[in-house]
């Protein structure tokens, strides 16, 4: 037997195949150091046992269990922070929303790469007396960091020597996430030797090995995991091209709803000079009305334009659900193992099915039109107005309530108002104005 260059005076753990748990990897990572995608919106902090609600948004399994007991009294629902989005609190509370098991794991792959950025810190977690020496190595299998008696020790157990090692510095860093894969789940029954979970029962909706498939669900509905991942994959990536056109049919809702309001300040400028021209061949007591016309210009746009902001902020709101349920299926497409696909392929087939249904049952096209009008009348206004008064010679007389009149050739003159032609003047004001396309 080769004997090691130096004293052998440690031995490998007995449990050097167990994974970080969370509480030690939140440690070791920063929140500088980590992608936003991987930090819970709640406590700002890396996810830790990351759960996965209906709507698609992720949290920590406590930032949701906060959440929940803080509701005084407490209710029967909890709403999501990210979308407003409310779902029924299940019996088991946060315990019951699905485990994102590859959000967790990138998390962890994240917190071994910060270590190899901060190697010098780094010391041996393989040893099981303690041991603080300098780590030299990090064993992507045991998910280990080792010192170099650690190793020695590692690379003499034959079963081990397949085992990917990575020599613990800066560089390596980047290698990493193609060395560490997620851990395969095993069944966790007592008995069954830790088998793998290749079979799916739909029953029951989880992932059984074959001692479970012939013991607990010989009458349901089971079938090879990966016939059902198949499945979902399929369910996803036709929800994923449906997306993908109603995405584009919002965009171009949205981008109509923009234009729309932008003809509309268009349209509001150019009456606004269609009634100054107007005004402008009215005397000064026409003045109020004017003032009036445009106040009233205003509000009209102002209730238009809300209208359609309401409807733009809703669009973009549907948007935004299809972007991240789209993103987040695609994601899981991509990165996921069957297991995970088979656990959240129904939920998100699901919920992106409901919000481009939600999309294709609704009318995308603005319901406003885009231009006003105003009807001034003022040819109307102006022929009466150069009927208005009257250049008049007016004599004393006793009765100050009457009007006599005398020829233009008087020197004392005034300017008479005929009260039928004032008349006739107000009325064709108060019926000009604007004329909206409604």
């Amino acid at each position: 037997v080769d004997t090691p260059p130096f004293k052998e005076k440690r031995f490998y753990s007995s449990c050097m195949y167990s994974t970080t748990s969370h509480d030690c990897l939140n440690k070791m990572i920063t929140v500088e150091s980590i992608p936003q995608d991987l930090i819970c919106q709640l406590c700002s902090k890396p996810f830790s046992d990351p759960r996965i609600l209906p709507c698609l948004h992720t949290y920590c399994y406590q930032c949701l269990n906060n959440l929940i007991e803080q509701n005084e009294p407490p209710q029967e629902s909890i709403q999501c922070p990210a979308c407003s989005r409310c779902f029924a609190i299940p019996v088991t509370g946060a315990n019951s929303f699905l485990q994102h098991a590859h959000l967790a794991f990138e998390v962890e792959v994240t917190g071994y790469m910060s270590k190899f950025v901060n190697s010098s810190e780094v010391s041996c977690n393989f040893c099981a007396n303690g041991c603080t020496d300098a780590a030299m190595v990090f064993c992507c299998t045991c998910r280990k960091f080792m010192c170099s008696t650690a190793e020695y020790c590692h690379n003499r157990v034959p079963a081990l020597l397949h085992h990917s090692m990575v020599k613990l510095n800066k560089d390596s860093a980047s290698i990493l996430p193609t060395l560490i894969k997620p851990m395969e789940p095993v069944c966790s029954q007592s008995g069954h030797k830790k088998l793998e979970l290749d079979f799916y029962c739909k029953t029951c909706g989880y992932s059984i090995c074959r001692c479970c498939m012939v013991a607990h669900h010989r009458d349901h509905s089971v079938a090879e995991l990966s016939i059902f991942a198949e499945a979902s994959r399929c369910a996803m990536q036709g929800s994923l091209h449906r997306s993908q056109q109603v995405f584009t049919t919002l965009t171009d809702a949205i981008n109509a709803n923009i234009r729309m309001v932008h003809q509309l300040e268009i349209s509001k400028q150019e009456t606004e000079v269609s009634i100054g021209n107007a005004f402008e061949q009215l005397l000064v007591k026409l003045e109020e009305r004017k003032k009036a016309l445009l106040s009233d210009l205003e509000a009209t746009l102002l209730s238009k334009t809300m209208a359609l902001t309401l409807q733009k902020e809703m669009l973009e709101h549907l948007q935004r659900d299809i972007a991240h349920c789209t993103q987040a299926t695609s994601h899981t497409l991509q990165t996921h193992t069957d297991h995970e696909l088979v656990s959240l392929g129904e939920l998100m087939s699901s919920e992106l099915n409901a919000r481009l249904e939600e999309v294709e049952s609704m009318s995308l096209t603005p319901n406003q039109r885009t231009f006003f009008a105003a009807s001034m009348q003022a040819d109307s206004v102006i022929n009466e107005v150069s009927k208005f008064g009257t250049i008049v010679e007016l004599s004393p007389s006793p009765d100050k309530s009457r009007c006599t009149f005398k020829p233009i050739t008087m020197v004392n003159t005034a300017y008479h108002i005929d009260v039928q032609t004032a008349t006739r003047i107000l009325l064709i004001i108060d019926r000009s104005g604007l004329h909206i396309n409604v």
